[in-house]
């Protein structure tokens, strides 16, 4: 399969197939969202003898669209707040969750857009962070220019992202 005949969300969705769980239906509206869940536990002479667990879980959630207008950033926190819950599955080992939401456009979005962008934070403790807390990083990426743009928390992811575009560009 070459990759100049398909889009670069089909294409991310075939680098991030080996190590996420994928699905087409999601709580918020996207084209797919991606689910990593990482697990690590401490125990003494036997598994069985478990003492000390932690889970951090990461969430892909992927759109495709002509521009930014159609999204509507100040009303983002309130639906991840009505929908964290379903994406990410609390429980008693639970440390930190991290949801990216990456957006591919045609053309970047105006000034007043870009700075929202840049000024998007949402982060959520549960039970002051004792049972761990939540992160969103929103990252959008110019498909023409292959740019992009986030917030604070999405810098790391975009490199990656950016990284793979420049892959599927060469393709």
């Amino acid at each position: 399969m070459t990759y100049t005949e398909i889009s670069f969300g089909a294409y991310l969705r075939d680098k991030l197939e080996a190590y996420y769980n994928l699905f087409d239906e999601a709580p918020m509206a996207c084209d797919f969202m991606a689910v990593y869940n990482q697990r690590n536990a401490a125990f003494a002479l036997k598994k069985e003898f478990e003492y000390y667990a932690f889970e951090n879980n990461e969430v892909i959630l992927y759109t495709e669209c002509d521009d930014m207008q159609s999204v509507d950033i100040d009303i983002l926190s309130a639906q991840i707040d009505a929908t964290h819950h379903e994406m990410v599955g609390r429980n008693e080992d639970h440390m930190s969750s991290s949801i990216y939401l990456v957006y591919t456009v045609k053309a970047f979005p105006d000034e007043e857009m870009l700075k929202k962008i840049k000024r998007f934070r949402y982060y959520k403790s549960f039970r002051w962070g004792l049972e761990g807390w939540l992160n969103v990083g929103l990252i959008v990426i110019n498909e023409v220019s292959g740019e992009g743009i986030s917030n604070r928390f999405g810098k790391k992811e975009m490199k990656r992202l950016l990284n793979l575009f420049g892959k599927f560009k060469q393709n």
